[in-house]
C-alpha cells in the first residue's frame, strides 16, 4: 500500500516538475517547482510499461525495453471535472517530441479563429484580455506552423488561423498555446494546435519559487489559474 500510493497519486492526481525556461515569466520563473493537476480535465492512462510510475524500472532490462518500445495499449482518459479553459496554463506533450513536457497558457479553444496583431491578441475578431501578455520579448521572427504560412505570418502579425473543432469527439479538439513573453518559444504559433490526447494536466499552482534577484523573493504555495 505504500508503493502503491504515490503510484495512484501520480497516475490520477497530478505531478510535480520543475520549469527550466523563462518562456512563462513573470507568471511562473525559471527553476519554478509546480503542481499540474491530471483529475481536472481527466488523467490520461498509460500506453506502455515505461510510463508506470515504479514499474518503469523494468524497463531498466534490455529485453522489456526492447520490447516496451513496440507497444501501445491505445489512448484512455478518465473522465474529467471541467475541460481546458481560456488562460489555463496547461502541461503538454510536445507534437513534435513526444517526450519533452512543455507549459504554455491556452488562447484559443476549439472553433476559435485566433489573429496576432502588432503583438495583441484577438480571438474571433475581438481584442481578448491576455492576463498572460508581456511586451517584453517579443520578436518579430517567423513562425513554423502552418507551414503554408511561412515568410507571409510572423511571430507578431500572425492569422487568421481557425482552430479545429469536434463536438462528438473531444480526442479530435485542438488548442492554441502561447507562452507569457511572446517572444520566439516552442508555442503554437512553431508546433501547431495541441490535441487533447497530448494535454497532460493543468497548473494549479506553484510549490516553490526560489529568490531569484530579477524577480522578486522566494514563494511556497502561490496558486494560478483562480
Amino acid at each position: 500500500m505504500v508503493l502503491l500510493l504515490p503510484v495512484a497519486v501520480k497516475l490520477l492526481l497530478g505531478e510535480w516538475a520543475t520549469v527550466p525556461t523563462s518562456s512563462m515569466s513573470p507568471t511562473i520563473l525559471p527553476g519554478d517547482l509546480i503542481w499540474y493537476e491530471k483529475y481536472s480535465y481527466g488523467a490520461a492512462m498509460p500506453t506502455r510499461i515505461s510510463e508506470l510510475p515504479l514499474l518503469n524500472l523494468l524497463c531498466l532490462i534490455p529485453s522489456v525495453w526492447n520490447g516496451d518500445r513496440q507497444r501501445d495499449w491505445g489512448y484512455h482518459r478518465i473522465p474529467g471535472l471541467c475541460k481546458p479553459a481560456r488562460m489555463d496554463i496547461i502541461v503538454f506533450r510536445n507534437p513534435q517530441n513526444k517526450h519533452q513536457l512543455l507549459t504554455k497558457r491556452i488562447i484559443g479553444l476549439p472553433g476559435d479563429t485566433v489573429a496576432i496583431h502588432r503583438n495583441k491578441v484577438y480571438i474571433n475578431g475581438k481584442l481578448i484580455d491576455d492576463i498572460g501578455n508581456q511586451q517584453t520579448g517579443w520578436v518579430n521572427a517567423d513562425i513554423g506552423f502552418p507551414n503554408d504560412k511561412r515568410g507571409v505570418w510572423t511571430t507578431q502579425n500572425y492569422g487568421p488561423l481557425p482552430i479545429p473543432k469536434n463536438e462528438g469527439n473531444e480526442k479530435e479538439n485542438c488548442y492554441f498555446v502561447m507562452r507569457d513573453e511572446r517572444g520566439n518559444s516552442l508555442d503554437s504559433r512553431y508546433i501547431g494546435c495541441i490535441s487533447y490526447p497530448n494535454i497532460e494536466g493543468r497548473v494549479s499552482s506553484i510549490l516553490y519559487s526560489p529568490k531569484a534577484t530579477d524577480y522578486g523573493k522566494a514563494t511556497f504555495f502561490r496558486e494560478l489559474n483562480k
